[in-house]
């Protein structure tokens, strides 16, 4: 999963980062490397507002972008676990009872920005409410 990211050259010489399907994320840095930089660093950060709001992770589109920034298997687990989780009408509490674990294990499972749960633990969690994961290969042409 890769979120499609544009940069902008400001007239002061630094740059703008936007993403298209996450409307309110933005930075301005002082150099391209840097923008790109902090956008792969706290990507994952601004997802997650979306979580906490109680709201659908928006995925990637086809809109056109100046460049692709991916993200970790571990966090589109996260994030197809959570969207699937809301288009079905699962608490996190359905899982802790499912899965006989705590409410603070059952929430590292949709926690974006730590890498507290194993893929293995949201592989199951994801089984458990009758999902599954694909995984396949593909090569973007960016990074």
């Amino acid at each position: 999963m890769h979120y499609r990211v544009n940069l902008r050259d400001l007239p002061n010489g630094s740059v703008e980062a936007t993403c298209p399907d996450i409307p309110a994320f933005f930075t301005v840095q002082p150099s391209r490397p840097e923008a790109l930089d902090f956008v792969r660093e706290n990507l994952a950060s601004a997802l997650q507002t979306y979580r906490k709001k109680h709201e659908p992770i928006p995925v990637t589109s086809d809109r056109s972008a100046t460049c692709l920034v991916y993200l970790p298997v571990r966090v589109q687990a996260k994030i197809i676990l959570w969207n699937y989780m809301l288009k079905n009408r699962w608490r996190l509490s359905d899982l802790t009872r499912l899965l006989g674990v705590t409410q603070t294990q059952a929430q590292r499972l949709v926690d974006l920005d730590r890498d507290l749960a194993s893929m293995e633990a949201i592989e199951d969690a994801f089984r458990a409410i009758g999902g599954a994961f694909s995984l396949s290969e593909k090569n973007p042409g960016a990074r």
